[in-house]
């Protein structure tokens, strides 16, 4: 596996710095899936972070969620290109 990521290569939503977001491109633990959407964590999802460490804490639709580091590495995100008010749609 080439050591250097693409620009566009997902990378794990725990290598997001706070207040920026990503959309979500794969969970790659399937167990966890259901309970994650039903949390609003779905493919195509816009997530900004507001907290990293253990809880990592994401803001989804307005809400805060807190996921342990270990659920947040299985969720892998392309970087966006906005921060911190990702969650708004460009005009």
């Amino acid at each position: 596996m080439n050591s250097i990521a693409r620009k566009n290569d997902p990378i794990p939503l725990t290598d997001l710095p706070a207040k920026a977001c990503g959309i979500v491109t794969h969970v790659r633990n399937k167990e966890e899936l259901e309970r994650l959407q039903a949390m609003g964590v779905c493919l195509g999802r816009r997530l900004e972070v507001v907290k990293t460490g253990d809880p990592l804490v994401v803001r989804v639709f307005g809400s805060r969620i807190g996921l342990s580091s270990r659920l947040a590495e299985h969720i892998q995100v392309n970087p966006c290109p906005v921060a911190p008010r990702c969650w708004e749609k460009p005009a």
